[in-house]
């Protein structure tokens, strides 16, 4: 994990990545929201939300669609 994310934080929220990042005077690190927003400790902020259905709740519409095609299809 260390190598992966380093002092980058993962925050439920723009306001917690926020707080995280630029509003900590004690020590300020990088974080990254669920959404994709980057907030760098050095003031720099970047978007990455996407306003699109998220991806992981389409992939599992789809994988019980073919486990059910499978359940169906050993009945016969």
């Amino acid at each position: 994990m260390a190598s992966v994310f380093g002092t980058t934080f993962i925050a439920d929220d723009k306001e917690t990545a926020k707080l995280i990042s630029l509003e900590n005077n004690v020590q300020r690190f990088n974080c990254v929201t669920l959404e994709g927003d980057s907030y760098r400790s050095d003031g720099v902020l970047s978007g990455g939300a996407n306003k699109q259905k998220p991806l992981l709740p389409m992939i599992e519409k789809y994988i019980g669609f073919d486990k059910n095609f499978i359940q169906i299809k050993n009945k016969r």
